[in-house]
């Protein structure tokens, strides 16, 4: 059986979902800090007896409702909609990233035909775009979405970020190997500092 923190928590946070808020959001309407909506949301603290009644007339509900554990009849079907749209995604991102390597390989032949040098870093370019377009589109479809991310869906996002930054970086250093500039890969330390950082300021939303 469930706590009333947990109950409590698992009813406004299908209700935020419901109205397509972010606890940020949320908290800007209601006049109370981010950090208090998360704390409520992850049970660690229950709102009192006014915030809870502000909370359900915000809501449209009442606060037995808030209180009370409830049976989500679309729960089957909004888990369907999210694998098909979760497929959609993987077919969307597939057909890019199969977009970009066979534009970089129509590149790497033509200079070969061309009998220039083959132009073999485009690949390391390529893998660049493909990671960059990839962050890009999952970041903005979980934004839209207002997805409930389980602990893996979180780490896409800074997972390809991560990877564009050193392949970026990576190309650099092919495309100019006469120039020894190993060192830049440095600037990607702070780069990868601020992902982590971003992605952990995200994980209460």
């Amino acid at each position: 059986m469930k706590t009333l923190s947990e109950t409590v928590a698992e009813n406004l946070i299908a209700l935020r979902k419901k109205v397509g808020l972010t606890q940020q959001e949320l908290a800007d309407q209601l006049a109370y800090s981010d950090k208090t909506v998360s704390k409520w949301e992850l049970g660690k603290a229950i709102p009192s007896v006014d915030v809870l009644k502000e909370l359900a007339d915000f809501y449209g509900v009442t606060i037995d409702y808030l209180i009370s554990e409830h049976d989500n009849p679309t729960t089957n079907a909004d888990n369907k909609k999210a694998k098909i749209q979760s497929y959609n995604h993987i077919i969307v991102l597939l057909l890019v990233a199969t977009s970009i390597f066979l534009i970089a390989t129509v590149i790497f032949v033509w200079t070969i035909y061309r009998e220039y040098t083959p132009l073999w870093q485009i690949y390391v370019w390529a893998a660049s775009v493909t990671c960059f377009v990839t962050a890009f589109l999952v970041r903005r479809w979980h934004k839209i979405q207002m997805l409930t991310l389980t602990g893996k869906q979180r780490l896409v996002w800074p997972i390809f970020a991560s990877l564009f930054v050193w392949s970026f970086l990576a190309g650099f250093y092919t495309q100019f190997l006469s120039q020894n500039i190993w060192y830049i890969f440095l600037i990607g330390v702070p780069i990868e500092i601020l992902i982590i950082f971003i992605a952990l300021m995200k994980r209460s939303e």
